[in-house]
């Protein structure tokens, strides 16, 4: 689905698989990507997640390549 999708995991952990890559995430974590990659997320750990999700529909701003991963 066309858009960008940005992620803050206050709490626990979760590995997020966006296209090729898997990236282990661990509270304070954050993710933004444009979601025309094939994407989804899976709790790793044995504490409940708390998640911060925002996300945006298309438009003309929206550049094909934009992905980036923080710690």
């Amino acid at each position: 689905h066309p858009g960008e999708v940005f992620c803050y995991l206050m709490a626990g952990e979760m590995e997020y698989h966006l296209g090729d890559e898997i990236f282990q995430m661990r509270a304070g974590d954050t993710i933004h990507h444009n979601t025309e990659k094939p994407h989804f997320s899976r709790v790793t750990g044995d504490v409940e997640t708390t998640e911060l999700w925002v996300s945006t529909t298309p438009s003309s701003a929206l550049s094909s390549g934009l992905g980036a991963f923080s710690r």
